[in-house]
Formats: structure tokens, C-alpha cells, sequence
């Protein structure tokens, strides 16, 4: 259950080690230091298999990619390793939960690459496929205006994205973001019906999460001299 929210501090371990880089970001979660130097130098046979599978996928790409690649590469290994552990548990709470957070990352992923004029032909090779989303994140890929989105997205994430769109240009992608996660945190708090099991904890981790952004976001809003009105626009909701 915790390695659904360390998973992402994993990832970003790893493309420290692949970077060389000599210090590691996060705490380690699934990937303890010397795992991630043995995938470095080929081995990932200590890997649970779900993940070992994404990692070895994302090695033989970037073996025929540029260096620029890595982020999507990781990006689109992340999400999927995430599905499969979200699907393991066996738990319709979560595994909803969690493709809905998948969902949110790939699609704010591609608007700031839109917004930023990045080609999409990168994150069509690495992010996709995405069980259960290939389709809408393809069609999301031929309609580079996201204005457009909304006709596309399912539910409840075209409601979101059209709301983010009424936002200044540059507070739409933070808007749908804060929206995201606030209609995730939503569904994840039909977990605390239950007695026992995991959608208790998965409820109480989905919190905590957001209460880690939001002290983050005021540690370092408040570091860089950003006023307080904004800080407290961009805060996520919490149970508190």
C-alpha cells in the first residue's frame, strides 16, 4: 500500500542514478540505494515483477533514444508500474482511485508540453500504452488544443479541465492539478466506510499526501517571497 506513494520518489531516485548524479533526492522506498545501482549497471532481478518489467522495458528504449528522453521514458514506466500495483491489491476503491490519478498526471503532463511547445511524438512513444487510457490519451495526442479536451476526456475530467480552462493562462494547468487532486482525495474517502481493509489506509495515505504538498508548497512559497494570497489559492484540500 505506502509503495502507491513512494513509488513517484522511486522513479525520481532512479533518474538521479541514471543521471549520475551523486546524491539521492528521497528517502528510498521500494528501491533501496544499492538496487538502484545494480539497475544502473544491468540487474534488476531484486525488482518486484510488475516493476522489474517497467524498468527493463524503460532500459532497452532509452538504449536507442537521446538522453532527453528520460523524463517521458520514467514518466510513462511510473504510471504503469502504479496501475499494476493499484490492480494487485485488489481493491475497486483504490484501483479507481488510482486510474483517475494516472489519468490526471498524463494529462497535465501533455499540457504543459503543449504549453511549452514540446513535439508530442516523445510522449506518445514512452507514455502509451496505458492500460485502460490508451484511447482517450491518443485522441488527446491528435488534438494538441486544449481547449478540446473537454469534448475528449471522460466524466468527471472533462468537467475539471473545462473549469481549469475558464482560469489566466497561466494558472490553468495548477487549477486543473488542484482539481485533480481534490476530486481524487473525494473518492479516496469512500475508504473510510469500511471497517477494515485497505481502503482505510489507502483514505488516510491519500490525505497525508496532500497535507506533504501543501506544507511544500508553503515552506518553499514562503522561501521564495510569494504572497500568502496565492499560497492559499494553490493549497489542496485535506481532512482537516
Amino acid at each position: 500500500m505506502a509503495a502507491l506513494w513512494l513509488l513517484d520518489w522511486d522513479f525520481l531516485n532512479l533518474r538521479a542514478t541514471w543521471t549520475r548524479q551523486s546524491v539521492f533526492p528521497f528517502p528510498a522506498g521500494m528501491l533501496t540505494h544499492e538496487r538502484l545501482d545494480a539497475i544502473v549497471a544491468g540487474d534488476s532481478s531484486m525488482l518486484p515483477q510488475d516493476m522489474r518489467e517497467e524498468v527493463d522495458r524503460t532500459v532497452q528504449e532509452l538504449g536507442n533514444a537521446p538522453t532527453s528522453d528520460l523524463d517521458a521514458a520514467l514518466d510513462g514506466a511510473y504510471l504503469r508500474t502504479l496501475l499494476h500495483l493499484a490492480g494487485s491489491i485488489g481493491a475497486p476503491v483504490i484501483d479507481a482511485c488510482i486510474g483517475d490519478f494516472v489519468l490526471g498526471k498524463a494529462i497535465a503532463w501533455l499540457w504543459r508540453a503543449v504549453r511549452a511547445r514540446q513535439g508530442l511524438k516523445t510522449f506518445q512513444r514512452f507514455l502509451l500504452p496505458l492500460d485502460g487510457y490508451t484511447g482517450i490519451l491518443e485522441e488527446i495526442l491528435a488534438a494538441p488544443d486544449p481547449k478540446s479536451w473537454p469534448g475528449i476526456a471522460p466524466g468527471r475530467f472533462g468537467e475539471l479541465i473545462e473549469t481549469a480552462l475558464e482560469h489566466e493562462e497561466d494558472d490553468r494547468i495548477p487549477a486543473f492539478e488542484q482539481l485533480a487532486a481534490a476530486h481524487i482525495l473525494q473518492m479516496a474517502r469512500r475508504g473510510q466506510d469500511q471497517v477494515f481493509g485497505p481502503e482505510r489506509v489507502f483514505s488516510y495515505l491519500a490525505t497525508l499526501k496532500n497535507e506533504m504538498y501543501n506544507v511544500k508548497l508553503i515552506v518553499c512559497g514562503r522561501l521564495n517571497r510569494i504572497d500568502a494570497s496565492v499560497l492559499k489559492q494553490r493549497l489542496r484540500e485535506c481532512y482537516g
